[in-house]
């Protein structure tokens, strides 16, 4: 019996998504691409560069991809940042219905701290992302995003999340708390951001790089994406275990 949990285990720590395979099944046609099968989409920059110009060399400093968990109703986000201090601090999803920054539905992975944190990390923080000089962002309600992992390393930091395909969110900026409704199907820009956080380790700050999608994007057109990589490893599992009787 001891056996096989321990093959099970190690089976399933084998087959868990590391910051190594980001680039697998983006169908960018990069060395993690070779021979693999689209399973996701992704969307990749480098400092001033072009959207996914630099997905086929596979060297972007700001990472993302996504596809549907959890039978459709969850959007499962990768998000990979690097920079020198990109394992102290934070990164971000945002869900915009413009390119611009400010009115934004935002997860934040709080990444860690160089300075003493309430905060540890892999902790979630849901966020308002605010168009004013002096305030990146402000915390509101929990809107049920759940820290799926976070990998951290010098300088380089990589997480998954999963976040409600529909929620409501607090808009905090105004008075009596305006309720908005959030629909990942519907389709909204996409961005994506990391910074450092404030010296007291609790409160982000602004952005050292941020990016946000040329286009809207749906979540959750193929719900069946999520078996794509699911099925496969549930029936090697069951060879693997059957093997053993």
């Amino acid at each position: 019996m001891n056996s096989t949990i321990s093959v099970i285990f190690a089976f399933l720590a084998l087959a868990t998504l590391t910051s190594a395979n980001r680039y697998t099944g983006c169908g960018f046609g990069g060395p993690s691409d070779e021979g693999a099968e689209k399973t996701k989409d992704c969307l990749g920059w480098t400092e001033g560069g072009e959207e996914n110009a630099c997905g086929k060399a596979e060297d972007c400093t700001l990472f993302m991809a996504y596809r549907t968990s959890r039978g459709g109703k969850y959007a499962y986000i990768e998000m990979y940042h690097s920079a020198d201090k990109a394992h102290e601090g934070w990164i971000a999803v945002g869900f915009s219905e413009d390119r611009k920054m400010g009115n934004d539905a935002v997860v934040m992975d709080v990444t860690g701290s160089i300075y003493m944190s309430k905060y540890d990390p892999g902790d979630l923080l849901t966020r308002w992302n605010v168009d004013t000089p002096d305030e990146a962002s402000l915390e509101t309600d929990d809107i049920g995003a759940m820290s799926n992992m976070t990998e951290l390393h010098d300088g380089m930091v990589y997480c998954i999340v999963e976040v409600p395909l529909q929620f409501t969110i607090k808009e905090p900026i105004e008075e009596g708390d305006r309720m908005m409704d959030i629909d990942l199907t519907k389709g909204y820009h996409l961005m994506m951001a990391a910074g450092d956080m404030d010296e007291s380790g609790n409160e982000p700050l602004k952005h050292r790089q941020a990016a946000a999608s040329q286009n809207v994007i749906k979540i959750g057109d193929t719900s069946s994406s999520a078996a794509v990589i699911v099925q496969p490893l549930v029936m090697a599992l069951i060879f693997v275990l059957a093997s053993m009787v």
